[in-house]
């Protein structure tokens, strides 16, 4: 939203997700877009698109979308933890994507004390989302190398 009001963003995209079980609460991008015309932003700005499963899907959908309305350039705003992965698979769009990374899961240097070399059960979750990440990229590079296997030099796929 502050995007939008310094006039770096002038759309907004959400993403429905289509898997109900990762937010059991609701569809969180109705919430924000309701939230976001709260905070006085103009509705016929703010999108959502979807349902969408996965990061690939909706760099596809979105790519699709601004391609559709000649935008050119476009801000991805995600953890700062999925960017890497989020802007791989933007980086696929006919669109000059600039990573926004937000959320960032990093402890303040201020604040360190010897208690942190404790082992905690966050620290469970933190690596759970580091292998999702790395298998996600992984997968995702396999992909690509696969479908690039499966073309000719011209770039048509092969019969």
């Amino acid at each position: 939203l502050r995007l939008y009001r310094m006039k770096k963003a002038p759309q907004i995209l959400f993403f429905l997700d289509s898997d109900p079980r990762k937010n059991p609460e609701g569809a969180e991008a109705p919430k924000l877009r309701t939230e976001a015309i709260r905070q006085g932003l103009p509705a016929e700005n703010i999108h959502i698109l979807g349902p969408i499963a996965n990061t690939a899907g909706e760099a596809e959908v979105a790519g699709e979308w601004m391609s559709r309305r000649q935008i050119r350039s476009a801000i991805l705003v995600t953890t700062a933890w999925h960017m890497p992965r989020a802007l791989y698979l933007f980086s696929r769009c006919r669109t000059k994507i600039h990573p926004f990374p937000v959320d960032f899961a990093v402890p303040h240097p201020e604040r360190f004390s010897p208690v942190d070399w404790i082992p905690q059960s966050s620290g469970l979750r933190m690596t759970e989302i580091l292998m999702r990440e790395w298998m996600g990229m992984g997968w995702y590079s396999l992909a690509s190398f696969w479908s690039q296997g499966q073309r000719g030099i011209s770039g048509q796929a092969r019969p």
